[in-house]
This record gives C-alpha cells, sequence and structure tokens, in this order.
C-alpha cells in the first residue's frame, strides 16, 4: 500500500496553535486598539496605522478594498487547502479552543485531562473551579466588547461611565447584547462551527464544486479495518471538532467539520514515532496518485 507524500517539506501545521493563533486573534480583536484600522465616529476621522485621516470618500474607500481583499486571499486558500481559515485564522474559533477549559468546568464538553487528574487528586477543587469558569464565561465576552467596540469610539468614551456614572444607554445596550452572544458562541463551542456557520458551511461546499480540482485533504493511510491503528484513538481524542480522520469519505467542512488543522496528524506521528512506523495520517491532494480515502 503506497503512503501519500506530503507535499510540504516542513510540518506548518505545528505553527497553529503557538504563532498563527495569536497573530491572527491579536489582529481582529487588538488591531484597532494598537490603532492599525479603525474609524473614530466621535471626531469623524479614519485611523490607519497611526495615522488619522479626515472622514472622506477618497479615505474611506481603503475599508471595503481591504476587505474585499481579505475575502478573495480566504476564497483562494479555501480552494486549494479546504476550510483552513475556520481551523487557523477564524477569531471566534481561536476563543474557542482557548476557551475549551470553560466548557468543560462547566459540563458543555469532555473535561480537559488536566482537571480530571486535578478534581481526582483535589476533589474539593471542582466547585471552585466551576465558580471561576462561570465568571471568566461572562466577564471574557464582556471585555472583548470594549475592544470590538473601539473599532469605532475613543477609549475615553467608552470608559467614562466608569468614571461618571453616566452611563450611554446605547453603549450598555450595544455592550450586554454583543456580551450575550459571546457567551453563546462560547457555551456553544465547536457545535456552531460545524452546524450553523453559514461562513463555514458557504466554504466547505464551494471547495467541492470543480470537478477536476479538490483541495487538500487529510488522508488515511491505513486500511478500512485500521489494523494498523490497533486500539489507539489518539487522532480523534486531539480533533477539536470530536470527528475520526480515518473516517471514508472525509472531506474538508463538509457534513463533519473538519478544515485541516493537523492536529490528528501530530498525534498520530507521536504513536507512530513509538511503533518505529510510518505516520498513517498525512495532507495531501485527492488528485495525487496514492492519495488513499
Amino acid at each position: 500500500m503506497k503512503i501519500p507524500v506530503n507535499p510540504f517539506k516542513f510540518p506548518f501545521h505545528t505553527l497553529r496553535p503557538w504563532v498563527v493563533h495569536p497573530l491572527a486573534w491579536s489582529a481582529f480583536f487588538l488591531g484597532p486598539a494598537l490603532d492599525w484600522v479603525r474609524v473614530d465616529m466621535l471626531s469623524q476621522q479614519i485611523i490607519y496605522f497611526g495615522h488619522a485621516l479626515p472622514f472622506s470618500l477618497k479615505n474611506a474607500m481603503w475599508l471595503p478594498f481591504g476587505f474585499y481583499a481579505l475575502v478573495l486571499i480566504i476564497a483562494l486558500a479555501t480552494a486549494v487547502l479546504g476550510r483552513i481559515f475556520c481551523g487557523w485564522a477564524c477569531p471566534h474559533n481561536i476563543l474557542t479552543e482557548w476557551t475549551r477549559p470553560i466548557r468543560g468546568a462547566l459540563g458543555l464538553e469532555k473535561p480537559q485531562p488536566w482537571q480530571s487528574r486535578m478534581w481526582n487528586t483535589y476533589p474539593r477543587t471542582k466547585p471552585y473551579t466551576q465558580g471561576l469558569a462561570s465568571i471568566l464565561a461572562l466577564a471574557i465576552p464582556y471585555g472583548l466588547t470594549y475592544l470590538l467596540f473601539h473599532s469605532v469610539l475613543p477609549w475615553h468614551f467608552l470608559l467614562d461611565g466608569f468614571k461618571t456614572g453616566q452611563w450611554n444607554p446605547t453603549l450598555v445596550m450595544g455592550q450586554g447584547l454583543f456580551t450575550l452572544i459571546g457567551v453563546f458562541l462560547i457555551a456553544a463551542g465547536h457545535h456552531f462551527c460545524r452546524s450553523a456557520c453559514p461562513y463555514g458551511m458557504a466554504q466547505a461546499f464551494s471547495a467541492y464544486q470543480n470537478p477536476l480540482f479538490t483541495p487538500m485533504e487529510i488522508a488515511y493511510a491505513g486500511d478500512a479495518n485500521k489494523t494498523q491503528c490497533g486500539t489507539c484513538t489518539g487522532c480523534q481524542q486531539v480533533c477539536p471538532v470530536d470527528i475520526d480522520p480515518r473516517a471514508d469519505l472525509l472531506k474538508v467542512g463538509e457534513f463533519r467539520g473538519c478544515w485541516n488543522c493537523g492536529e490528528c496528524i501530530d498525534a498520530c506521528a507521536v504513536v507512530q514515532g513509538h511503533r518505529h512506523q510510518p505516520n498513517l495520517l498525512h495532507f495531501g491532494w485527492p488528485q495525487q496518485a496514492g492519495f488513499i480515502k
């Protein structure tokens, strides 16, 4: 049985949690706070990388141009690499992965291994962990509303309510609404990504409209009975969206929600490395010879 050849020698997916996620999240949430790109509605100015310009059609046209260019880049990446934006750069998904301990503590998904070990060793810590998780589930979305609202309002306007006690009703309602949405998204976790995200579903289905070329997928190089795996289910356990990458007809993002994050490839490499056997999971294109599904 021929194992598919990884077209990339460097394992780029290992950069996802430690490099790509922090950079993508910072660009989305911290970009306005750092005055990279934002609109100041009070002073009627547009800030581009620290430079304030008068709000005019000439200066504002770069906002839609930049947005459409980003959409085009994501579309091209999707056509080649599949639903990679969701797993690598989507700010919601990044926050969802970072808040898995919160859902684990609240019983919304399986607890993290370190949580289970801590609760088994120190059972009295469980209610305190759950209380802290409840506070964070509310505090994190509320704090992020300030970063999002700074895209269109200056800091002093957002913080005046704390200083004077006179709250802007519109701002309070907006913060309350966005906080509730954030709490819902944290609680829903990857269930939202798999079954409700319209952008993700559009990526998943559009990627397979060309019969001559389909995007890269994660392929399993073993047989259908998974005899090479034995009792190992490490790839399925580390999957952020709880799917088995060894399943047949595993399309990128379609129905099952795979987005080529590569976590299963890393897990398989560790297990097979101990066995002194080649990795059974690989990135590849279905068109290439020997790509087994």
